[in-house]
């Protein structure tokens, strides 16, 4: 020990604290703790990390297969399992269709209107070969094709030649001939048709 004497300033504490040598144990205490904080890092960083989520919700395939149905309506009966593997034209579901069965009844009507009508042009075309009017005047359905007949009825009278009143509007025998030649072709177009 030396005697020294020291001032009041040389005894405060920062400059004995400064002034004072740190022990190796120290040192080599704040280098082994940086050097785990760096490991610790770099392992935080490539370690893949695992987050448990609880919730609820759906799990999908990333391969999505849809299935739909050509028309709609109800569902009779389902065929197979869910999650079983089908096979090309298999089939899944039983569907009643509301929509064709509306169809196919507004086609049955269509047909039956159809076959009514081709009957009534049949029965018009006899009436027309045999120059007699077979349809009814009481019957509603018969009305429009009774009028066709008597529109070609009337047409017919109006192709029927009668030189004497050409004669007495003025008319040459050689212009009486062509309009008889322009009605004849009328007629045989008309009657070709039959």
């Amino acid at each position: 020990m030396s005697k020294q004497i020291k001032t009041l300033q040389d005894l405060r504490d920062s400059r004995i604290l400064y002034e004072k040598d740190l022990p190796y144990f120290g040192y080599m205490i704040i280098l082994v703790l940086t050097f785990l904080l760096i490991i610790l890092a770099v392992w935080m960083c490539k370690t893949p990390k695992m987050y448990i989520v609880k919730g609820n919700g759906l799990v999908y395939s990333t391969n999505k297969n849809y299935i739909m149905s050509s028309y709609s309506g109800e569902i009779k009966e389902i065929n197979i399992k869910e999650g079983a593997y089908v096979e090309k034209g298999t089939a899944l579901l039983t569907v009643a269709s509301i929509d064709l069965d509306l169809q196919k009844e507004q086609v049955d009507k269509q047909i039956v209107t159809y076959k009514d009508q081709i009957a009534q042009y049949e029965k018009l075309l006899r009436c027309l070969r045999d120059n007699t009017n077979y349809f009814d005047s009481m019957n509603m359905q018969d009305d429009f094709y009774r009028s066709k007949y008597e529109a070609y009825e009337s047409k017919r009278k109006q192709l029927n030649f009668n030189a004497d009143e050409y004669k007495r509007y003025g008319y040459t025998d050689d212009q009486i001939k062509e309009e008889l030649f322009g009605l004849n072709m009328i007629k045989s177009h008309i009657w070709s048709i039959f």
